[in-house]
């Protein structure tokens, strides 16, 4: 199935959308006409998707993808990267595993090679217990950090421990208890083309790689996967309090169920928390950042597939936590019906700048591309992006409000070990 998208009559064609043979979901985007272009090979899986004795295995894997495929060891990997002049790098979340680069246009089949190749790990032994010992070195280094653990225990209890609130490092028992088979086992059931998206941005012949992505990966299975289990929200509107050695501040976290991914009301929530609380000119940043109470103070929507949350974070001294926790709370309590036409307009501004300036170079376009069609199915164009913004009424907002209210939230709040 292929499918072309087109803006105004003035515009060129601006990307090509299909399904390939074995399922795989591919995308090429001629919008940047730049002499750089980027590749992204997207796997709809992570945290969320974990079962029973894999917790953490989406993030090792990821590690494991550089350490070598059936045709290339680690060391040839790294080599053919560096010859390559490429930017690469690689993230995993609760929903997905995303391997990126960027190179010189006349380079882009190379780092395509290089990237579907990376689909098909070996999972040496060797690499595998050696990189098993530094995964749980990120793990010891990350539970040093009291914002992370804040995030983490907060999610988990959020979302009862399941689906999205289940952590994405996992844990030093889990892993540790991780085999090669059974990370063979997850790549085998997870890492199946109708899984894939692979999305391409750049002054391309999109025939050309289209054809290239089918036949290079024609290796991986064409079996259907199971959809990511679904997760809810556990409401108990209350505080709980955590202690962490190392931490000297008082950090809150704010959860509350938001809309989700395919919501037609998130682009006012990502309007709402950009007047609640973005780093500058917000009602948080003048409640709080400017009158020196908090270091840092934010609000905004995290939209996932079904499911979505409302997320407050904060420091400051943990002398000033009740004041700052008051505080932040009554701007919340008092953001529906006192939004103003002004407050939209500025929100609409920065919001349109950022998106802008976030699609002008080959790997924003790519990727925002590629969550997009994981997300909704369908391509990110930029225009409809910006007309959708732009159209965003105070009674939507307050629509989003009456739906999800943002007054209530339960509360996480870290405070230095007790002596």
């Amino acid at each position: 199935m292929s499918t072309s998208g087109n803006g105004t009559s003035s515009e060129m064609k601006l990307y090509d959308l299909r399904t390939l043979s074995r399922g795989q979901t591919f995308i090429a985007d001629q919008s940047f006409q730049g002499e750089g272009a980027s590749v992204i090979a997207l796997v709809k899986t992570g945290a969320r998707d974990e079962q029973q004795g894999e917790f953490g295995i989406s993030h090792f894997l990821e590690h494991m993808v550089f350490k070598g495929t059936h045709k290339r060891s680690a060391m040839e990997l790294t080599l053919a990267f560096g010859d390559l002049g490429a930017q690469v790098n690689a993230y995993t979340s609760d929903e997905q595993t995303v391997y990126y680069g960027t190179v010189l246009k006349e380079h882009v089949p190379a780092l395509h090679d290089l990237l579907m190749d990376m689909l098909s790990p070996a999972l040496d032994q060797a690499e595998f217990d050696v990189e098993k010992k530094v995964i749980l070195e990120e793990i010891a280094l990350y539970q040093d950090r009291p914002t992370y653990v804040l995030y983490e225990s907060a999610t988990e209890d959020f979302f009862g421990g399941k689906g999205v609130g289940q952590s994405v490092l996992g844990t030093t028992q889990s892993v540790s208890d991780i085999s090669r088979e059974t990370m063979a086992g997850y790549v085998d059931r997870r890492y199946s083309a109708p899984n894939v998206v692979v999305s391409i941005c750049g002054d391309i012949d999109t025939e050309y790689y289209a054809k290239l992505t089918e036949e290079r990966l024609a290796g991986l299975a064409a079996k259907a996967v199971s959809p990511s289990p679904e997760s809810s929200p556990r409401l108990h509107g209350e505080e709980r309090i955590l202690h962490h050695p190392k931490n000297t501040q008082a950090h809150l976290l704010g959860l509350s169920p938001g809309p989700c991914a395919t919501d037609p009301l998130r682009y006012a929530a990502m309007l709402i928390g950009v007047i609640v609380g973005d780093s500058q000119n917000s009602r948080l940043y003048w409640e709080l950042i400017d009158s020196g109470l908090a270091e840092y103070a934010s609000f905004d929507t995290e939209d996932k597939d079904g499911v979505g949350s409302w997320m407050l974070s904060l420091a400051t001294n943990p002398e000033q936590i009740d004041e700052v926790r008051e505080k932040a709370l009554k701007v919340l309590s008092n953001v529906h019906g006192s939004l103003t036409a002004a407050e939209l307009e500025r929100a609409k501004t920065k919001s349109l700048s950022r998106l802008v300036m976030d699609s002008e170079l080959p790997l924003g376009r790519a990727m925002a591309n590629a969550l997009s069609l994981q997300y909704r199915g369908e391509p990110f164009v930029l225009k409809e992006e910006m007309a959708n913004i732009a159209a965003v009424s105070l009674k939507q907002c307050n629509d989003l409000l009456e739906k999800f209210p943002i007054v209530g939230p339960n509360l996480y709040t870290m405070l230095p070990e007790k002596k």
